[in-house]
């Protein structure tokens, strides 16, 4: 994995940024959407990166790995689904 892939892994994935959402998931299927609302997140969502490094990342958006990125995120997604599938199904005692 490319640093800058990485580097956008983690961004998307820190807490106070609002990524994962249901238009968010539709992104992963297209990767020049998924850039795209990177790069906006990048410019609403300084702080969460410093400005420089956002802006430094930005301009490095065409190096990432998007098929890989849309794929850890989606692997997180099924996760997140089986995991609260398996506890719903526990707390109703099935």
């Amino acid at each position: 994995m490319n640093p800058t892939t990485q580097q956008i892994i983690e961004f998307l994935s820190h807490p106070e940024l609002r990524f994962g959402g249901e238009e968010d998931v539709l992104l992963l299927a297209d990767p020049a959407d998924l850039q795209s609302r990177v790069a906006l997140l990048l410019d609403e969502s300084p702080a969460i990166l410093g400005q420089d490094n956002s802006q430094t990342l930005k301009t490095q958006l065409a190096q990432a790995d998007w098929p890989l990125i849309a794929g850890e995120f989606r692997s997180r997604i099924e996760m997140a689904s089986g995991f609260f599938g398996i506890d719903a199904q526990s707390s109703t005692g099935a």
